[in-house]
């Protein structure tokens, strides 16, 4: 056939093909198509909401409605015991850790400071680069992997 699809190469073979008479299916036959269609169909739960029966659709929509409200309703409900707390009695410990910790990474940035201005700044840069290389790489490498071994449903 030709780029054009109403020509053909050899148009007395058409007129032959055409010219034979149309073959039923045998009765055996659509039964099986049938119920090969009907298992290849996924299940309402499995297709987009949109194309849920009509009532599945109103039940999501009111599930949704209710969450939301109870949500709405927890929110305000929960809000007047929140102004009880207080605030500065709440975060004293983790706000002592946290100075203790930034006190004590200042003082490890000041060692790494004065070492990496000495010798170790390229060794540490090149064990970055290194690490990076090789992260990016196993991480690639996965998936590959990953896509090869396991096959991903439509």
């Amino acid at each position: 056939m030709t780029a054009n699809k109403d020509r053909f190469e050899d148009p007395q073979l058409h007129r032959e093909l055409r010219a034979q008479p149309m073959i039923k299916a045998p009765e055996s036959l659509i039964p099986g198509v049938l119920s090969l269609i009907r298992k290849r169909q996924l299940a309402w739960y499995r297709r987009p909401a949109a194309t849920w029966p009509r009532p599945l659709q109103y039940g999501l929509i009111l599930a949704c409605l209710v969450a939301f409200s109870g949500i709405a309703w927890g929110t305000i409900e929960i809000l007047p015991a929140l102004r009880a707390i207080d605030l500065r009695e709440l975060f004293s410990v983790p706000v002592t850790r946290i100075a203790a910790i930034s006190g004590t990474f200042d003082t490890l940035m000041r060692v790494g400071s004065l070492l990496g201005r000495t010798t170790i700044a390229p060794a540490l840069l090149i064990i970055a680069a290194a690490g990076s290389l090789f992260y990016l790489v196993l991480f690639g490498a996965g998936t590959a992997i990953l896509r090869s071994a396991v096959r991903i449903n439509d």
